[in-house]
């Protein structure tokens, strides 16, 4: 198995246009997918789900350590992010 990791704090350097990218060529190729979107934004989640996915997804992962089912989505295994992320930062880091 390998595993790959696109991260950046920058916005807008293209890490999810990458992953999307990336990903969708590898099952075309006929690898086995699995995706975490741990971006509050939740811009690959919209991208392949068209929408704010409504599943439990990457906040309760981390937070509860909780054991998901990826969501199956155009032949990809996903655990979508949320906007609950963005409070994740200050439940972890209290000021």
């Amino acid at each position: 198995m390998k595993v790959f990791g696109v991260v950046n704090q920058k916005g807008g350097i293209g890490k999810t246009t990458l992953c999307f990218n990336l990903s969708t060529l590898l099952r075309d190729k006929g690898v086995k997918v699995f995706l975490i979107d741990l971006d509050p934004q939740a811009s690959l989640t919209i991208t392949l789900f068209k929408k704010v996915a409504e599943e439990e997804g990457s906040y309760e992962l981390l937070t509860s350590g909780g054991n998901l089912k990826p969501v199956e989505v155009d032949g990809l295994a996903l655990i979508p992010s949320s906007p609950s992320l963005q409070t994740l930062k200050a439940s972890l880091y209290p000021v």
